[in-house]
């Protein structure tokens, strides 16, 4: 039987694990620490949070083991990089 407390649990559950997904989307390619403190943080919620529920857990693990995306502001390295003159003999 539901009860409006239980409802209301059930719906604040909700919106914290879609907070985490966000923060654990977003933190991928921004390259920011895929770590179970930064993401609660970045969601604002408790890191026991991420622990208690087995799907932000595993999702942030998987995105955890994924390599950086790379940025897109960063200069590309050229093709065919300067080399460096040797040294003259002493």
């Amino acid at each position: 039987m539901n009860t409006p407390v239980g409802d209301g649990r059930r719906a604040d559950s909700s919106r914290r694990r879609q907070r985490v997904q966000i923060a654990i989307k977003t933190a991928v390619p921004d390259g920011t620490p895929v770590t179970t403190s930064a993401i609660a943080r970045a969601a604002s919620v408790d890191h026991t949070f991420v622990h208690r529920h087995r799907d932000t857990l595993d999702l942030l693990h998987a995105s955890a083991s994924e390599p950086a995306a790379r940025s897109t502001s960063c200069t590309p390295r050229p093709a065919n990089p300067p080399q460096a003159r040797p040294l003259a003999p002493r």
